[in-house]
């Protein structure tokens, strides 16, 4: 079977963005968030009443992505930020920025929490596709990046 997933990236980031995505969601055009979780607009109150699924959003800056100690403290400390908020786990994982999951040394933390809590990553084309589903992890099997109506309307003319 295949799902449409209409995720809106960035709740956190801004009171701006949250304003968005919340009249998106009351519209029903969204069936997914995802939570940059060290910004301090991340309220999971305002999040309460949604129903599809919330991910972790993970930022690694390119600093961070070239040290697997840094990566690996950071993507934890995103993980436990995530579950004080929240109170449970994400759904999935997927990153800011639209950056690829598996480039960098960030690779191995995330593939051992999708593994150890059996959480799909997004997949950002079709080497990262192949990746984690040799890995054994769900993910996604299109993904069309969106961030304003001129893109929009390219991808929809296309």
């Amino acid at each position: 079977m295949r799902k449409l997933i209409i995720q809106a990236d960035d709740f956190g980031y801004a009171k701006e963005f949250n304003r968005g995505i919340l009249e998106a969601l009351k519209a029903g055009m969204v069936t997914s968030v995802s939570v940059l979780v060290n910004h301090k607009f991340a309220d999971p109150k305002l999040l309460a009443d949604f129903k599809g699924s919330i991910s972790l959003h993970l930022e690694i800056s390119p600093e961070v992505g070239e040290s697997s100690k840094l990566s690996q403290k950071t993507i934890n400390d995103q993980w436990r930020k995530f579950n004080e908020l929240f109170g449970k786990n994400p759904t999935h994982f997927d990153r800011h920025k639209a950056s690829p999951c598996l480039e960098d040394a960030a690779r191995p933390f995330i593939l051992e929490l999708a593994q150890k809590y059996n959480l799909p990553v997004r997949a950002m084309g079709e080497k990262d596709r192949q990746f984690l589903r040799a890995k054994g992890i769900k993910t996604t099997d299109h993904f069309i990046f969106s961030y304003g109506p001129k893109n929009l309307e390219d991808i929809l003319s296309a």
